[in-house]
């Protein structure tokens, strides 16, 4: 996966703040490598020009890319940090419908990041029709 950024500094920082920490991989590029073997790759678009051509620039997008943290306590404490750090909360946590905590927050170039607790059926609840 790819997220092409303004600034690669900045968004290395938003990523250690979740508690990943990124390897250089090109002056405007960087690696982050999760535990399932995931690599989300960090461009800057001088660096995306080289393999994308046509990249004309960012644009808002309606993905969400969910980062699955360890525990309910977990959500609302990586929240907090980024929250902290000067970055945008989209969705405050909260405890969704399907059992998970569950919070959205948005790097410095506007990606939304879920942050996602292991989902407790017993606090799972059924949606209004």
């Amino acid at each position: 996966m790819n997220f092409i950024v303004t600034d690669l500094q900045r968004a290395q920082e938003f990523w250690a703040l979740l508690g990943w920490q990124s390897t250089p991989r090109h002056p405007n590029a960087a690696l982050l490598t999760f535990a399932n073997g995931m690599n989300l790759v960090l461009h800057e678009p001088e660096f995306a020009r080289l393999w994308d051509p046509a990249y004309a620039g960012p644009s808002a997008g309606s993905m969400v890319v969910d980062v699955n943290l360890s525990s309910r306590q977990a959500v609302d404490d990586a929240h907090a940090r980024v929250v902290a750090a000067g970055h945008t909360s989209s969705v405050e946590p909260w405890d969704t419908f399907f059992g998970a905590r569950y919070a959205i927050v948005c790097d410095p170039d506007g990606h939304r990041i879920g942050l996602k607790s292991p989902p407790d059926p017993s606090r799972a609840y059924p949606l209004d029709a």
